[in-house]
């Protein structure tokens, strides 16, 4: 990001992908030293909308959900009740 600030003097950086926003939560202050906006959740917020924790967030929020089951393994399946 140095590089690219150097030559193309960024403004601000909006990362769009839920793959790289880690990355750029880690590196929000060394972009804001070098002047440049960041519009990213905080780590815990980016967390807490996670498709693990988002029934959670629904129910926080007074938003109706379908029941989530998170599985980790096929054989979960057939311990299920429908």
């Amino acid at each position: 990001m140095r590089y690219i600030h150097e030559r193309e003097h960024l403004d601000a950086v909006i990362p769009t992908l839920d793959s790289e926003m880690m990355n750029f939560i880690s590196i929000r202050s060394d972009l804001e030293t070098l002047g440049i906006g960041i519009l990213i959740p905080t780590e815990g917020q980016f967390e807490k909308r996670s498709k693990v924790n988002l029934s959670q967030l629904a129910d926080e929020c007074g938003v109706k959900t379908p029941e989530t089951n998170l599985m980790t393994d096929l054989n979960q399946i057939a311990a299920m009740s429908f």
